[in-house]
């Protein structure tokens, strides 16, 4: 299976993007899925994004990458 690509909206967080795009790429509510900061620091991850660093982690069983505008799930 490839990767699921989305733009992170100008009006959001990159660690938002990312609980919005795993969601979307799951076919659920944000709601139904764990709380991001279990799997990484919510506030780094949007402070390193928005720096431009690429950042890889999992979360909720998919391989995640934050890089520039862009969120990747695997």
């Amino acid at each position: 299976m490839g990767m699921h690509s989305q733009e992170i909206n100008p009006d959001e967080s990159p660690s938002a993007a990312v609980v919005r795009a795993v969601a979307e790429v799951d076919g659920v509510d944000e709601t139904e899925l764990p709380t991001l900061q279990d799997a990484v620091d919510a506030d780094a991850l949007d402070d390193i994004a928005e720096d431009g660093v690429r950042v890889e982690f999992t979360y909720a069983g998919h391989d995640v990458v934050v890089v520039g505008e862009e969120v990747r799930v695997g």
